[in-house]
Formats: structure tokens, sequence, C-alpha cells
């Protein structure tokens, strides 16, 4: 009982899980039928193949006549052979055994159309998959863009790369290669087991019997298939985790000499990745010798009472050759099951990593239908809280806050004090976890996505620079923008010069993978001069002078004090500099605003503020 309801519970999701890639097999649905109709009439061609060799050796062993050899065939071939019905008087006087030589002609005729319908059915069904995997693949990487900042937190890089590159292959692999191979054997062993009926119902049954127990073994190892294909996905991302951080952190591998240590751990994934692909070989290895013992038992066991029925008479010598000839024919896919098998349960498991991917709702919605091309009066946080997860302390407590129009605010403290959490709640990277955020005194969570991503841009201390040309880099900010909006941003942050005297390719020259080519300064220029194409009313600057050197902050300096005109302005930075002439100054502690006010105002309390400033002397630390 326990097996028929696995079995119905293993139909129904597979069914289920099928149903659902339905939008993504659509358009190519007519070259899938192709290749299926293609892989069907490749599997009932291989089962009338020994019936070339019972009509051979029937016509040149038996003497048989056409109209006899025809007769003699198994039930299922009729409806190939009704076509002939017409023309039996005719075949009734022809003498197979003087054109016995076009039999082995026609074999091979047989077989050349064979191989038009697999090459037809591979094609086709590459094309299919290919297509599959590509939709699949963008929806998977749309779906990635979606998810809220707090998942990426939590996510490694290879179990990223493991889940949306690996699995949308391991499934496209699945429902095409895997399907076409099921169809060609499904019908080549419907039509072989029915010629060996056909031919000698007693041989059948014992070389059927001894075929049925091969689901034993398949059933035993589908619990130990689904846990190391878990494994097997853990191991690759984990590769894929250290393959990433050597790439993005060499030159502190290189500062630290760290390269044996890092060495060191990537040998121990490398272990793991080894012993779980030792533990797949092992079932999978475990099954195929199982499966060829039980094929040789069959085997022998059907010359040993096929010998018996040869003299009895019960079989014709073409008969017999016929039958082991389909016997074979029907051990040889059956002998390869185990890794079938195998491949078939890594594929379903990764459908479901797919769709559990596909179907997760992030955690931030943009539902809200509410327009806003521009700040018309004042940013607002009423009684906003925020940690990062429900196991962790509050990053913010109760803060309240407004920030109108046209003002430029400066957030200082601590670190650890909340600064940043605080700019990105602004910025709905994260959403708050009581309270409110209020633009005109609308709710960011109802404002649009599209608008509020134009009603705001931010400028961090690390600016993502993408692989490409500044070109490429700046076009993010504004899609549409002609060379003049390009250099007009350039100039404003003072990189325009730079660019005309040390790159000759200009606009076009490539930065390489995170701007690697660019030194600090000027990725920090090209993320101002994306901010000033992108021209947004509400501006977040994120410690965009930290960690530069005098030349290169007194020129950025610059740049961000044309960029905050005119705009409100967020700002956060440990510099008296980047500050001082903020229009108000928030003070904050353990995620709590303690004070605020101006530069002097606050100076002249000896508060928190003040003892800052002291400590930093021109610099808050």
């Amino acid at each position: 009982m326990n097996k028929f309801a696995l079995f119905f519970t293993t139909s129904f999701l597979f069914i289920r899980d099928y149903k659902r890639l339905w939008p993504y097999f659509k358009p190519s649905i007519f070259l899938f039928v192709v290749a299926m109709l293609s892989a069907t009439m490749v599997g009932i061609l291989e089962a009338m193949m020994p019936l070339a060799i019972k009509l051979f050796m029937d016509t040149v062993f038996e003497q048989k006549s056409l109209i006899q050899v025809i007769d003699s065939l198994p039930g299922w071939v009729s409806p190939f052979t009704a076509v002939l019905d017409p023309y039996r008087e005719q075949m009734a006087d022809i003498n197979l055994l003087d054109h016995a030589s076009l039999i082995p002609i026609g074999i091979v005729a047989f077989t050349l159309i064979q191989g038009v319908f697999n090459y037809t059915a591979t094609v086709c069904n590459t094309i299919v998959k290919v297509d599959v995997n590509n939709r699949l693949k963008h929806k998977l990487f749309m779906k990635l863009l979606s998810y809220e900042t707090a998942w990426y937190d939590k996510s490694s890089t290879g179990e990223v790369l493991a889940r949306f590159g690996g699995d949308p292959d391991t499934v496209t692999q699945g429902i095409t290669d895997i399907l076409k191979n099921a169809v060609v054997r499904m019908f080549s062993i419907l039509g072989l087991s029915l010629t060996l009926i056909g031919l000698s119902p007693k041989l059948a049954f014992i070389a059927l019997g001894v075929l049925g127990t091969i689901v034993i073994p398949i059933t035993l190892s589908r619990k130990y298939l689904k846990r190391i294909s878990e494994q097997s996905l853990l191991a690759s991302g984990q590769l894929s985790t250290h393959y990433t951080e050597a790439l993005q952190g060499n030159r502190v591998i290189k500062l630290f000499n760290l390269p044996e240590s890092q060495a060191t751990l990537l040998d121990g994934a490398l272990a793991f990745v080894r012993k779980v692909g030792i533990r797949l070989a092992q079932i999978s290895g475990l099954l195929t010798p199982m499966m060829h013992t039980i094929a040789g038992l069959g085997i022998g066991l059907v010359l040993y009472f096929g010998s018996q029925l040869i003299q009895a008479g019960d079989i014709t010598a073409g008969g017999f050759a016929a039958f082991i000839t389909s016997l074979i024919l029907l051990y040889t896919p059956i002998k390869s099951l185990g890794n079938s098998s195998t491949q078939f349960h890594l594929s379903f498991l990764a459908l479901d990593r797919v769709f559990g991917w596909l179907e997760r709702t992030p955690e931030i919605q943009f539902k809200g239908t509410v327009q806003k091309a521009s700040l018309e009066s004042e940013l607002e946080l009423k009684n906003v809280r925020f940690r990062y997860a429900d196991n962790l302390p509050e990053v913010l407590k109760n803060i309240n806050l407004t920030i109108p129009k046209g003002k430029s605010i400066a957030l200082v403290g601590g670190s650890g004090s909340g600064k940043s959490t605080l700019a990105h709640l602004l910025l709905r990277l994260y959403d708050p976890s009581s309270g409110d955020i209020l633009v005109d005194g609308t709710p960011l969570a109802e404002v649009t996505e599209p608008s509020l991503r134009h009603l705001m841009s931010a400028v961090f201390q690390d600016n993502f620079i993408f692989c490409g040309s500044l070109r490429d880099n700046l076009l993010i900010a504004k899609q549409d923008a002609g060379d003049a909006e390009l250099k007009n941003a350039l100039v404003h942050a003072y990189l325009w010069e730079t660019i005309q005297t040390q790159m000759p390719h200009g606009l076009d020259t490539v930065v390489g993978e995170r701007g690697v080519m660019l030194s600090g300064g000027q990725r920090q220029r090209l993320a101002i001069a994306r901010a000033f194409l992108r021209n947004a009313p509400i501006l977040v600057l994120d410690e965009a002078t930290s960690a530069l050197d005098n030349e290169s902050e007194r020129i950025i300096q610059k740049a961000i004090e044309e960029l905050m005109e005119n705009r409100t302005v967020i700002v956060i930075a440990h510099r008296l500099s980047t500050i001082q002439h903020c229009d108000s100054i928030v003070v904050m502690q353990h995620g709590r605003i303690v004070e605020t006010g101006k530069h002097d105002e606050l100076l002249k309390v000896d508060g928190a503020y003040a003892k800052l400033h002291a400590l930093g002397s021109l610099e808050l630390i």
C-alpha cells in the first residue's frame, strides 16, 4: 500500500511541476511535439528491427512464403502490415527466397529511416531545451533582482550561482533529453514486449517476469538519491563561493599572504565534493551491475527454455532469433535505468527548487499606486524601529525625524549608531519593523517603485561599477542621455578633464570588473556623475568622501557641494568639512537620536556632538 501511495504522490508532484513549466514550454510546443513524435517513431522502429531478422531467417531457413511470414508476425504489427492486405493475392506468387538478398538492403534502408527520425528528434529537442532554459533563466534572473536587500545579506554568492545558474540546466536536461530518451525507450519497450509475447508467450512470461524485479533496487535507491542531490547542491555552492571570494578578494589575499589558507579551505570544499560524488557514483554504480545481472539472468533462462521449445516445434529458429534479439534490445535500455533514474531524480529535485525560488514572495513589495514626480514638502520618519532579523537586537529605536524639502540633514554618530541603516530605510532597501516613513504625507509603501527610484539617488562609500565602459556606467542613470548630458555630468563631477587627458578612448574606456581599472577617487566621481545625470530631488550621501586621499577628497567635496544644490540631502559623514554647513545635524547613539541642531549650536550645548568633535578634532569619529 505504501508503494502505491508513493507512486501516486510522486506522479502528482511530477505532473504538478511540469504543469507549472507550461508557460516556458508553450512557445516551443510545436517543435517539442515534433521531437516527441520523432522519438516515438524511433522507439517503434527499434522494436520492429527483430522482425526483420525473423523475416530473413524464416525465408532462408524455413523457406516460408511472404504471406506465411506476414501472418506469423506479432499482432501489434498488423496496423503497419494492413496496407499490404489488398495485395495478398499478388504476394502469394512471390518467392522470397529468390529475393532474400534484398532483405539486408531493406534493413539498411530501414535503419536510415530510423536515423532520420532520430536526427529530427535530437535537433528539435535541443532547440526546445535551449529556448526553455533561456526563458527559465531570464525569469529566475528577474526574480533574483526583485528580492529584498535583506535576502542578499543572508545568501552566499556560491549558492545563488548554483541555484539560479545550475538548476535550470538540470531541469531542462530532464524535461527534454531524459524525456526524449524515455519516450524512445517506452515505445521500444512496449513494442519489444508485445513482440516477445507474440513470438512466444511462455518465454515472454519468463523474460518479463525477471524484468519486473528491476523496480526493486530503483525504489530502494530513491530516498538516498534525494539526500545526496541536496548535498551535491551544497557542495557546488561552496565551491562557487570560494572561487568568487578568490576573484573579488584577490588583493586582500595577496596583502595578507593568504593563498595557502585559502587553498586549504578550497581543499576542504573539494573533499566534500569528492565525498558527495563518490556517494552518488556508489548508488548509480551499484544499480548498473544489478541491472546487468538481472538482464543476464533473463537471457540465460530464455536460452535454456528456448532450446527446448525449438526442439518441441513451439517456435521456429527465426522466431527464436527474433525473440533473443528483442530481449537483448529490451534489456539494453533497462540496464541503463540506474543512471537514468539518478538523472531523473536530480532533475525532479532541481525543478522543485526552481519553483521554490520563483514562487518565493519578496518581503518588500511595491504594490502602491501613488506617482511621485518630486518632493513637495518633506520627508518624515514617525516612530521608526528596525531590526535585521527577529532574533537580532533593534538597530533603530523610535526614530522621529522631519526633513524639509530643499534642506540638508547630516547624520553623525559612532560606528553602529544606525546612520547607514536609517539611510537605507529612506531609500526603501529595507522596510521598518514598525513605524512609518512618509514622503509628503504618503507612506513609501504606497508609492510606485519607478517613481520612488526616480525620486531618490545615492552615492555610497563603495559604489558598484559595472563591467563595461564609462558610457555604460553612466547610462544606467538615464538610458536616453546624449553625449552632451554625459559630458555635463562628468564636468560637474570633475572627471571630464581626467577622461580627456588620461583615457584615449574617452567615454568608451573599459573600466573592468567592479571598476578595477579606475582609481578610488575616479570611481567616486563616476558615481557622483551618475547622481548628476539622474537629477533626483532627494539625495543620500553615505560616507561618499571616506577612505580617500586629501587631493581626491578635495575634488570630490567640490563635486558633492555642487550636487547638493537645490536638493533635499541626507548626508552621512565623519568629516567636519562635509557636514558643518548642513542645515541640521542629527546625532545618533545606539540607534536613537540624541541631539539635533546646527554645528555651532551643538558645540555650545557641549553634549554628544561636542564630545565626538573633540575626540576627532576636524574628524567626527
